[in-house]
Parts: C-alpha cells; structure tokens; sequence
C-alpha cells in the first residue's frame, strides 16, 4: 500500500454558519498528481488554506504527512509549499522581500 501524504476527513469550514467546504473527504498517495478544481466560492483557497494551517477548520481532520498540521506544525511546515493566487506579504517585510 503506498504512503497517503494528504487525507482529510470531513473537512468543514463555516463562516456565520454558511458552509464554504463542507465535509471534504480527500486522500492523496505519494506519487499520485491532484487537481483541486471548482468555480470562484467553491472552497478551494479556503481548502487549500486550512492544510496549510493559515485558516483553522470548523470540524473535521487533516492528516499532512501522517501529522496534524495544526498540532505537529513545525513537524510539516517546512516540507510543504503553497502559492496563493494572491501573493501577501505583510507591509514589514516587504522592504526585505523586493530589494
């Protein structure tokens, strides 16, 4: 059986008690190419922002390299990368980030 690198188990985020991912059940092997599709509002920033532990979840788990991100962070962190859509960086570093 080949290593699962990504599983989410019932993964729901809700902001003011609208569900925006709603129990997003997900598992990933090593090796394996994976495409997070859907329309604008679908979820997939929102998705995307809680395995990275940037937005903690409403319910549900995520399982990163066998760790929880939000429990194991400094464990994960580090072996994954994440490029959002729209880059952000904090107006203190930016002096740092450009020059």
């Amino acid at each position: 059986m080949e290593e699962i690198i990504l599983k989410t188990t019932d993964l729901t985020k809700k902001y003011n008690n609208k569900a925006v991912v709603d129990n997003l059940n997900i598992e990933i092997r090593r090796g394996e190419i994976f495409g997070l599709l859907g329309p604008n509002g679908a979820g997939k920033s929102t998705t995307m922002n809680m395995i990275c532990s940037i937005v903690r979840p409403t319910a549900g788990s995520i399982e990163l390299l066998g760790k929880n991100p939000w429990k194991q962070k400094k464990d994960v962190i580090h072996k994954i990368g994440y490029i959002p859509q729209e880059l952000a960086i904090h107006p203190a570093y930016s002096y740092y980030a450009f020059f």
